[in-house]
């Protein structure tokens, strides 16, 4: 691995087009590592909300495609389609490495939205579960033990900033051009620029 490119873009989306916002650069890193593909249609979709399916598949494509051991054991696992291979393999792979534990009535959800606060246990729990060396300073901390370490070890190293209001908003839907921007931070984080 050798890093992102951030001189030129191979792909590129219809929909992430101005070089001003500052999504731009990690789309366009994400999907020339091949971590994200967007649609058919050659958009990228930024403004939508990600499902947990998508979040786990992406940082599964980032860890290179591993193959699971077997197909996780959750209720509700994406039907077994040519479509949806990557989505049973990235799900079951996150499940073995402890990226996700799933709910306590043994589903997964794949296509609920995922929350911000999700997001980031997921990546904290990718990079296995560093110490904050202080809590966040957000206003708006969950209450969630796991939940909190990750927010503040995410802040700490820059993955996230927050808002300019002092809050991280960890129940709201995430946004696919925020979970790009963690995810190339998270990126820079583990193997500098």
């Amino acid at each position: 691995y050798t890093g992102w490119n951030e001189a030129y873009y191979t792909i590129e989306f219809k929909d992430v087009t101005d070089e001003g916002e500052f999504y731009y650069d990690y789309v366009c890193q994400m999907a020339d590592m091949d971590i994200t593909k967007g649609w058919e249609d050659g958009t990228f979709r930024p403004f939508e909300t990600i499902n947990r399916a998508t979040v786990v598949t992406f940082i599964w494509r980032y860890e290179g495609r591993p193959e699971p051991k077997s197909i996780a054991k959750f209720s509700d696992m994406p039907e077994n389609t040519a479509k949806n291979q990557d989505f049973r393999k990235a799900i079951s792979w996150a499940a073995e490495q402890g990226i996700t534990t799933g709910y306590s009535d043994g589903t997964f959800r794949p296509w609920d939205k995922c929350n911000r606060a999700a997001i980031v246990t997921f990546l904290w729990r990718y990079a296995d579960k560093p110490a904050p060396k202080s809590n966040a300073k957000f206003s708006d901390k969950t209450g969630n033990t796991d939940f909190d370490k990750a927010i503040s070890w995410a802040a700490e190293n820059g993955i996230t900033t927050g808002w300019a209001d002092n809050t991280f908003r960890p129940w709201d839907q995430c946004k696919r051009l925020a979970v790009a921007s963690f995810m190339v931070r998270l990126d820079v984080l583990l193997y500098g620029e």
